[in-house]
């Protein structure tokens, strides 16, 4: 608050009033020696007052001699960028805001290099400062220069939506920023869903790039906007519905990381909308196959909470493609289910002297049983060999559990009767 003051007394001092009165008075001849002068000032001044002052004239400019401003436009953004990432926000502000007025002005190329360094900044660098930089630009250019954004909103949109869904932690600012881009996609498409479709390709190359980055935030970002992007289509056809499953199914190789989840989600979400069309084999589209073997592959991670989605992911995509995986998803729960028989819980729990720890565990073993057999209800194939091969052991786990587990795990293993009775084939 105190920094927007000392700007606002700066910009209304009788030294930029006398400015502002001199810029009237431009011409050709005096933009020559004015730009460099003022480009070394807006690069190397100190303070608030002088960098906002700077902004401030050349947001001037931009409206005094907007074409005799073209030749010049690329060496002011080119000074306004250098301190587009300034720590102050105030600071950074200014020059966001001089920059979407300055790209009305300038030349195409100039343009481009601008979006394509500010695209690069948000996808490369892990700073706060350079994410907000390239947010607020973003911003300023859609509100003051709409018909720019309209001209790049194959690069820029993107980039937007992809903004919309990083993780905001609140003590960064982050919420602020995701709020910017929304406002930039929102007020540039028609409609979520339309935006998506209108810019399908495009979201799937940022997307991809984000869930290849070695940042695993940015990871965990292109997940969630993977996820809304399936969640929004709903059922997709071809050839964005074999675009969106590679993107996906590209991004599952490889170690756990926080928000990985998402992409398992949108997986499932993906196939139990389009089915019917997965049936179809198509050049470029992944079959059911490849969909049940990437999946099956990631319930035999380690990480538990992670396999607990994994498993309830590739329960729903078994369930709505009919795939009979039966066995190789049995050799995957059995374990679960009898690693939480009561004796074994209590011999795994009783060195736990932390009784926090201990509860937490016992919370996750919970819900990976209620997991496990809702996974195994939902998958009960129709296939009378598989039925006549696992019914028995079935029935044991959860009869055995009926008798010995929790009221919570008692209505876990009822829902999974209900899933299975109905489909036994009776020999």
């Amino acid at each position: 608050a105190m920094d927007t003051a000392r700007l606002s007394a700066a910009k209304s001092s009788p030294m930029m009033e006398t400015i502002n009165m001199c810029l009237q008075y431009l011409d050709v001849s005096v933009l020559g020696e004015l730009i460099p002068r003022l480009c070394e000032l807006t690069r190397s001044g100190l303070g608030i007052g002088t960098k906002g002052g700077c902004a401030s004239v050349i947001v001037s400019l931009t409206t005094q001699c907007p074409q005799d401003l073209t030749p010049y436009a690329g060496k002011l953004m080119s000074a306004l960028l250098s301190g587009l990432t300034d720590r102050n926000s105030v600071v950074q502000k200014s020059f966001a805001f001089a920059l979407g007025h300055l790209v009305r002005t300038s030349r195409d190329s100039s343009t481009d290099k601008l979006l394509q360094k500010l695209n690069s900044w948000y996808m490369e660098k892990e700073e706060p400062v350079y994410k907000m930089a390239c947010a607020l630009t973003m911003h300023a250019i859609g509100r003051y220069s709409p018909d720019v954004l309209k001209n790049q909103a194959k690069c820029v949109l993107p980039l937007a939506f992809l903004g919309m869904h990083e993780i905001p932690e609140e003590e960064k600012g982050e919420k602020e920023e995701g709020n910017l881009w929304s406002e930039v996609w929102q007020e540039n498409v028609p409609g979520t869903y339309g935006g998506i479709r209108l810019y399908m390709e495009e979201l799937i190359t940022v997307t991809q790039k984000a869930l290849q980055s070695p940042s695993w935030k940015m990871k965990a970002q292109g997940a969630a906007t993977m996820a809304s992007i399936a969640k929004q289509t709903g059922a997709l056809v071809p050839p964005h519905l074999g675009m969106v499953l590679t993107a996906l199914l590209q991004g599952l190789p490889g170690r756990t990381w926080a928000g990985k989840e998402e992409l398992l989600k949108a997986i499932a979400s993906v196939v139990c909308s389009c089915s019917v069309e997965l049936r179809k084999p198509l050049p470029n589209q992944p079959s059911v196959d490849d969909v049940v073997q990437a999946m099956l592959k990631e319930c035999r991670k380690e990480n538990l909470r992670y396999k607990i989605v994994a498993l309830r992911c590739t329960a729903d995509v078994l369930k709505a493609t009919q795939e009979n995986r039966f066995q190789e998803l049995t050799d995957i729960i059995f374990p679960v289910i009898k690693k939480n028989c009561p004796e074994n819980v209590g011999k795994n729990s009783s060195h736990n002297n932390d009784e926090d720890e201990n509860e937490n565990e016992k919370e996750l073993q919970v819900e990976a049983l209620l997991c496990a057999f809702e996974s195994l209800g939902k998958a009960w194939p129709k296939n009378s060999e598989t039925q006549r091969c696992y019914r028995q052991e079935l029935c044991r786990l959860m009869c055995e559990r009926l008798r010995l587990g929790t009221w919570k795990v008692q209505l876990g293993v009822l829902q999974a009767m209900k899933a299975f009775f109905p489909r036994v084939v009776i020999i």
